[in-house]
């Protein structure tokens, strides 16, 4: 196996483990996340949050190999996944140009960028941002990484990444962003998709498939 393939699978792994019957017997979150709130864009219409941290070290996680979980993510992209707060993955709606995509990884510890483990070949050129590490993706539809402080990790291609930075420091709240401030945050695991955001998309692809369908149904 490749040392891409081992951290993809290790990337699955941990996601896999977190979607499991087990997260519904966690404890109750921590403290709010208004801090990832801040790199929401105004443009975000859907967004997927999780509390990697509290649910691997909840009671019912003691029947599964979370230790294999934790020697595999160190050793594969530096990251102890019980270190990870949260992780908030962000969405804007469909248009011109590259995809509006991003993370928000917050972590328990101080983390240095240089030191995590990313794919061989991954299409990234180091910089700076404000005088910390910047490794800059190459291809626009992949995502680069940034961390504005020792312990926030952005994920995101550069226009969206840039777009996160100036909200964060500037913030415009959107429909979401306010939505996601008032969640009461008792899940370990949330979703939020604005339906009005997409809608333009959603009719789109009815009409296509309604022309798709054969004569005798069309106009049902």
């Amino acid at each position: 196996m490749t040392k891409l393939h081992r951290s993809v699978v290790t990337w699955v792994m941990i996601f896999v483990m977190l979607a499991s019957p087990a997260i519904s017997y966690a404890q109750p979150p921590a403290a709010g996340n208004g801090d990832s709130l801040s790199y929401v864009t105004e443009k975000a219409a859907a967004a997927v949050i999780v509390w990697p941290r509290r649910v691997l070290q909840a009671p019912a996680m003691e029947m599964l190999p979370v230790e294999v979980l934790v020697a595999a993510g160190k050793q594969r992209v530096g990251i102890d996944p019980i270190d990870i707060v949260e992780v908030l993955a962000i969405a804007e709606a469909p248009g011109e140009g590259p995809p509006g995509y991003g993370v928000v990884v917050r972590f328990a510890k101080p983390y240095e960028l240089m030191k995590m483990r990313l794919p061989i070949n991954w299409p990234v050129q180091q910089t700076q941002i404000a005088d910390r590490p910047y490794l800059q993706s190459q291809h626009p539809m992949m995502p680069g990484f940034y961390m504005p402080d020792d312990t926030t990790l952005l994920i995101a291609p550069h226009p969206m990444l840039q777009a996160m930075l100036v909200n964060q420091k500037t913030p415009t709240p959107g429909a979401l962003s306010r939505l996601l401030s008032k969640a009461d945050g008792n899940s370990d695991l949330l979703a939020v998709v604005m339906i009005e955001a997409i809608r333009p998309l959603l009719s789109a692809v009815v009409a296509q498939a309604a022309d798709e369908l054969p004569p005798p149904l069309q106009g049902v």
